[in-house]
């Protein structure tokens, strides 16, 4: 059995402690919990009992990342985009710079793998130079868990 992992990641407009990203900075644990306690949420990196933050994904500490693990593709579905959380999405303009490439990859993992900062990157890399595949994918065109039908769909149309 697999569960859907998923990086994104966002370049900062300013640094966390800038006045101008307090809004943002204000969702982060609202957000947080509001994943936590939704259908399919498995795990966050920086979550509970974790040094990870957002800022360690890459040397660059003003690209931020996040990386969690979801139930299945649906449930991440319906959390970022049937939430409160497309708010935040929404409203990201006035956080986040454009970023050339993908800004999120999502690939399958075993259950119980919590993914690393260094797959995560690779995943998001992997994506950026070769597109859609099964081993990194988007929403636009998804590929499903290994042993289940390995042809792409699409969940947003």
């Amino acid at each position: 059995m697999y569960h859907l992992a998923q990086v994104n990641i966002g370049r900062l407009r300013a640094p966390l402690n800038d006045p101008g990203m307090a809004g943002y900075v204000a969702l982060r644990p609202v957000i947080d919990a509001l994943a936590r306690k939704s259908q399919g949420f498995i795990w966050r990196r920086g979550g509970p009992g974790s040094t990870a933050k957002e800022t360690d994904l890459y040397e660059d500490h003003m690209l931020i990342a996040n990386v969690s693990v979801w139930a299945t593709l649906e449930d991440y579905v319906n959390f970022v985009y049937k939430s409160e959380h497309l708010k935040v999405i929404k409203q990201g303009q006035q956080w986040f710079q454009a970023i050339d490439g993908p800004h999120y990859a999502l690939w399958w993992v075993p259950q119980g793998h919590q993914p690393s900062a260094q797959e995560a990157r690779e995943r998001l890399e992997y994506l950026g130079r070769h597109g859609e595949t099964a081993y990194a994918f988007s929403i636009e065109k998804t590929f499903w868990a290994p042993g289940e039908d390995t042809l792409g769909a699409s969940l947003m149309g």
